[in-house]
């Protein structure tokens, strides 16, 4: 019981300390977008919002510069336009909707108006974008209750959502699965915690299995990015829950080779390395949910690629 107390303990340090599965309020990250219907979303206009918003994820805690499954849906009318003197004067309302992919639904929407003056209509509504202020405070208080909206849904459907993914694994939807478990916020304080971990810790193993060589591949790069004996511990515990023995093996022991090339035999213990992956522990770490970011940002595109335009 002490050391059950133990591991869970030392699991939320890591958790709170990675934070890419993990979210606090003011970590979820949203992916600008217009829906591809929306008629007023011209090649112009995307393009001065894309320019908007790639100076803003640089310095703003609200967006992302991947795909994520949430969405800042950006829906543009114009209000009025004016041409006087060779100049456009145009009047823009931008309704601005939080949006989540896979729960299919707006948690909070607001809107902002906004004008701007030029030669022609696109230079009119680039000036007008250029005024947007995605820091002001009425902005920042719209997003801040769209998140608190967000992680109240999470909190009261955890046990829901963790259902609905240990579905997709049995039915060897990695992808989709993985997609469920990433991005639910403040899961450090969530009582759903332990089953978290535990469909996490199965879902990682089968998708190794399926997907070894993806994941050998990936330990390759880490081997190289880090060709060391601190090195040579991340890759086995990136690996951890490879099936040593599967379809994979050969693969595996090709890096196996390139790590005892590189290392002395006093560095290396391939014995040790060998039980540190089939130990039956899944870490959650960096690594791991980097791949996982990978996979997830990958499917979240394919999701909006049929109905909106991400702003990236």
């Amino acid at each position: 019981m002490i050391m059950k107390a133990i591991q869970h303990f030392l699991l939320l340090i890591v958790l709170s300390t990675l934070g890419n599965l993990v979210h606090g309020q003011d970590e979820i990250k949203f992916t600008p977008a217009f829906r591809s219907s929306d008629v007023v979303a011209t090649e112009g206009a995307i393009n001065s919002l894309k320019n908007k918003f790639k100076a803003q994820t640089k310095v703003s805690t609200y967006f992302s510069d991947q795909a994520t499954r949430f969405l800042l849906v950006i829906n543009p009318t114009k209000l009025a336009i004016q041409t006087t003197g060779g100049q456009v004067m145009i009047k823009y309302n931008l309704q601005f909707e939080l949006y989540d992919l896979l729960a299919d639904q707006i948690f909070h929407s607001f809107a902002v108006t906004t004008a701007g003056v030029g030669k022609t209509e696109p230079i009119a509504f680039a000036v007008a974008v250029d005024r947007l202020n995605f820091r002001n405070e009425l902005f920042k208080s719209e997003m801040e209750e769209g998140i608190s909206k967000l992680l109240s849904y999470y909190e009261q459907n955890c046990e829901r959502i963790l259902t609905k993914a240990a579905l997709l694994k049995d039915t060897q939807q990695y992808p989709e699965a993985f997609a469920q478990l990433s991005l639910m916020p403040n899961l450090a304080n969530s009582p759903c915690l332990e089953r978290y971990d535990a469909i996490f810790t199965q879902l990682w193993k089968e998708y190794s299995k399926h997907h070894c060589e993806n994941i050998i591949s990936q330990a390759n790069l880490l081997w190289a990015a880090d060709p060391s004996k601190e090195g040579a511990t991340a890759v086995a515990t990136f690996l951890q829950g490879l099936d040593l023995n599967g379809r994979c093996h050969d693969s595996f022991q090709q890096l196996i080779n390139r790590i005892r090339e590189k290392l002395m035999n006093d560095e290396f213990d391939e014995k040790e390395f060998r039980r540190m992956i089939i130990s039956g522990e899944i870490e959650i770490e960096k690594s791991k949910l980097n791949a996982i970011s990978k996979i997830t940002s990958a499917y979240y595109n394919s999701l909006v690629s049929d109905n909106y335009i991400i702003v990236d």
